[in-house]
Parts: C-alpha cells; structure tokens; sequence
C-alpha cells in the first residue's frame, strides 16, 4: 500500500501528465489558485473533484486515487470497461470514502469529547 496521501498522489498526476496546476484545474472546472492552495495547505476540496479528475483522466486508477491501492495507471482491461461501470466503480469507492469520511469525524469527536473529560 502506497504511503502517501490523496495530494500527493493528485501532484503525482500533475507530473505524469506533465501540466500546470492551471491546465489541471481547468480540467477538473476549478481554478489554479484553487488546485494551489489545496495541494499546499492539503486541504479537502470535495468528492465532486475526486469524480472530475477520475472522468477527466480515465487512464488513472480509482484504487491508487483515492485509496493509494496498486498502481496509479489503470490496468488496459480495465480502461476498456464501458463507462458506466466505471461509474459503478467510482461511485461505489466515493460512497466508501463518505462513510470513512464520517467515521473520521465521528472519532474526531469523540476524541474532543474524551479530551473534554480528561481536563
């Protein structure tokens, strides 16, 4: 499993495709200052992105996206699916990013609240 966080592997995307955060961003419809800042301070910048760089670079594996699995390009078999089962695909991985999403903020809190306690 690949170590390094979703920006990381969003730059890594930038130098392979060997474009700006400008052209990046205008691939993804946001802008450069945009893509700058989150890629910097890594900052979320919404699952709505994850969809746009996933259509917008078919090449890239969801699987490395999202969850640093495998490797970044997709295997050619996988490319050659119809459309709408990578959308299955996506959506089926987006869904699974929501629910760690929400159980990161359910411990957060948590976490908050025990610390709470213990003062």
């Amino acid at each position: 499993m690949n170590k390094e966080n979703i920006f990381g592997r969003i730059r890594k995307i930038i130098e392979y495709k060997g474009i700006s955060n400008n052209e990046f961003g205008r691939n993804i419809k946001c802008s450069s200052t945009q893509v700058t800042q989150m890629l910097t301070h890594e900052r979320n910048f919404g699952i709505d992105k994850l969809l746009k760089i996933l259509s917008s670079y078919p090449e890239i594996s969801p699987d490395w996206l999202l969850l640093g699995q495998g490797d970044m390009l997709r295997e050619k078999r996988i490319q050659e699916l119809p459309t709408p089962q990578n959308d299955i695909l996506v959506d089926k991985l987006l869904i699974r990013i929501e629910n760690q999403s929400e159980e990161i903020n359910r411990l957060k809190e948590e976490n908050r609240s025990i610390k709470e306690k213990i003062k």
